[in-house]
């Protein structure tokens, strides 16, 4: 520990010329050990392909000073099938490394364990970075739907230096059969400014996935007032108009009535005390001139809920779930997604919304083990959760467009990758209540992916009994996005 403390020490005092950093070579592992094995890419090699078998083709180029490409294909000799779980390997020398950025867990400690990017979950960029905000090395892959485990974080002694030992691991959850599959990886050392080659890392992303942002209408940019912290799930109609009243008058252009409004997950209609007339009451928010948008929990259905026995058996997870019985619904059933779609049209037709906070997309995700591989997919349209996922937004994106071209659909972190957002007008940080700071570094992170989607600020939150330094402190710290 001694020594791995004075070799950070000693690079930070170095006096030689900043460099990027590149790995030494990448070790590709396809496996299927019965056909293949395990094979060496040199960094140094600007034009390399090879065929380690399996079906698998690697082809490295260095399109421009700085930056490497390498180019992973699979094609199945037969019929489409699932490849065996695959890795690459590399070692990253740490040199003047001073963290390494990762889009959720922000900056990343470099003893922790890895995290993973896939539809429903984070954003397929990482970047290690050194004191003065300078890029060291900017790493970017093109699969944005099926999972990718990226592990960064083992730092071992190799000849009297340290290293990141990365492993990046492909197709370790259960996927539709293929008969070819693509992802680049992308290998950015140059030297300036780590903010930049992150944002440029995200638009090389973007396009790769050919992912437009859905435009975004003026009222994604103005300032919300959302109940949540306000008032979690205690309130009524006159409580809300009258708040309402108020934020107008501040400016606010947007209300978000979120948990509390419906009568139980899965059953997705007013508690008839609270908001006995649903229209009547949208109605009198848009006469003071706010947009009205709707929470609505995209996974969960509780088992008191009418719905609930509808859906037995189609549910990823059926359990206990922070302190209450719930069950996660399969997006792979098609009458899941029907349901799911069929509420957010109904509600936006009958109350006339705006549009809504969709929330908990990343529940949509294998908890242990899959149930639908005992029944063999049976009733299911896809095996992927992720890829039935993907079809459950661009159909609810689809259906509220027609009905209001300027619907606004908010997502939260960590659903914030460059496919999501290809469904929504609306990135929220993650919830993190009376934390400045968290709010600041959150939403400094979506901005570097968001790829020009409007950024939202969690709400903001103090007490009535703080004092003034204290609500100030909340709002600068979210002055460059838009307040919630």
């Amino acid at each position: 520990m001694k020594r791995l403390c004075l070799a950070f020490c000693l690079s930070a005092l170095s006096l030689h010329a900043a460099e990027g950093l590149q790995p030494r070579a990448f070790t590709f592992n396809p496996g299927d050990a019965a056909s293949s094995a395990a094979v060496s890419i040199p960094v140094a090699a600007t034009n390399t392909v090879c065929s380690p078998g399996a079906g698998w083709r690697i082809a490295a180029s260095v399109p421009e000073d700085g930056v490497r490409l390498l180019n992973l294909s699979w094609t199945s000799a037969g019929e489409p099938r699932l490849p065996a779980p695959v890795t690459l390997s590399f070692d990253v020398p740490i040199g003047d490394s001073a963290g390494l950025w990762e889009p959720v867990e922000h900056v990343r400690t470099p003893f922790r364990g890895g995290e993973a990017s896939k539809f429903c979950y984070s954003t397929p960029v990482r970047s290690w970075f050194a004191n003065g905000d300078e890029n060291r090395l900017t790493l970017a892959w093109s699969e944005c739907v099926r999972e990718v485990r990226f592990a960064p974080a083992i730092i071992v002694e190799e000849r009297d230096s340290f290293v990141y030992r990365v492993k990046m691991t492909f197709f370790a959850e259960p996927e539709a059969p293929l008969a070819r599959w693509e992802c680049a990886i992308r290998l950015d050392s140059r030297v300036r400014d780590w903010s930049q080659t992150v944002q440029e890392a995200s638009r090389w992303v973007a396009s790769a996935a050919r992912a437009v942002p859905l435009p975004p209408p003026d009222a994604a940019y103005e300032p919300v007032y959302s109940t949540w912290y306000a008032f979690n799930k205690f309130f009524d109609a006159p409580t809300l108009e009258k708040e309402c009243a108020a934020a107008a008058k501040l400016g606010m252009k947007t209300i978000i009535t979120d948990d509390g409004w419906q009568q139980a997950y899965g059953d997705w209609a007013p508690v008839p005390e609270t908001l006995p007339d649903m229209r009547g009451h949208v109605a009198r928010v848009h006469a003071l001139g706010m947009k009205y948008m709707l929470w609505y929990s995209m996974a969960f259905v509780a088992k008191e809920s009418r719905t609930y026995p509808v859906f037995r058996g189609k549910y990823l997870m059926d359990g206990r779930l922070w302190g209450q019985d719930l069950g996660v619904l399969d997006p792979r059933f098609p009458e899941v997604r029907a349901f799911i779609v069929g509420n957010l049209v109904r509600m936006m037709k009958d109350w006339n919304l705006d549009g809504y906070k969709i929330d908990f997309i990343d529940f949509f995700r294998i908890f242990g083990t899959d149930p639908a591989v005992k029944e063999n997919y049976a009733g299911r349209d896809y095996k992927s959760v992720s890829e039935a996922a993907k079809a459950l937004l661009a159909e609810i994106s689809t259906r509220l467009k027609a009905l209001k071209p300027d619907v606004l659909l908010e997502f939260r972190q960590p659903y914030i990758g460059p496919v999501t957002a290809h469904y929504g007008n609306m990135l929220r940080a993650n919830d993190c209540p009376g934390d400045p700071l968290a709010n600041r570094v959150r939403t400094a992170n979506i901005r570097l992916t968001a790829c020009g989607t409007p950024v939202h600020a969690d709400m903001l939150r103090w007490t009535p009994s703080g004092d003034a330094a204290t609500a100030a402190q909340a709002i600068l710290s979210v002055i460059f996005t838009t307040v919630q």
